[in-house]
């Protein structure tokens, strides 16, 4: 009776799991936008969480507040001014303003 209870248990568990899997493949082809749509903001998400590249130009990336203090200081020390353009890894808009703003560091005023 034991060996039987057993097997019962092992049957049991081993059907769970191919249900599993049928209902969630059910639920997938019945959806399959919210599928596509899941993929594409998992694929923005991973696209967006990279740094923005360097571009060439006098651009200088400021990440500490001991950076920005020497910024200041070489302003005051220099008498020039500079451009402060804060932004964020997964922002569209500023990883699409990266490359301007390196054309822009280019042309001395």
């Amino acid at each position: 009776q034991e060996q039987k209870k057993k097997k019962k248990k092992k049957n049991s568990s081993s059907i769970m799991i191919p249900s599993f899997v049928e209902s969630l493949v059910a639920f997938l082809s019945e959806k399959p936008l919210l599928v596509i749509a899941i993929i594409w903001m998992l694929f923005n998400l991973y696209k967006n969480s990279k740094p923005i590249p360097e571009y060439p130009g006098n651009v200088r990336a400021i990440k500490t507040k001991k950076e920005w203090n020497q910024l200041r200081e070489e302003s005051k020390r220099d008498g020039k001014h500079y451009l402060v353009d804060y932004y964020a890894d997964w922002c569209g808009p500023c990883r699409s303003a990266a490359p301007i703003y390196a054309e822009m560091s280019k042309v001395n005023i």
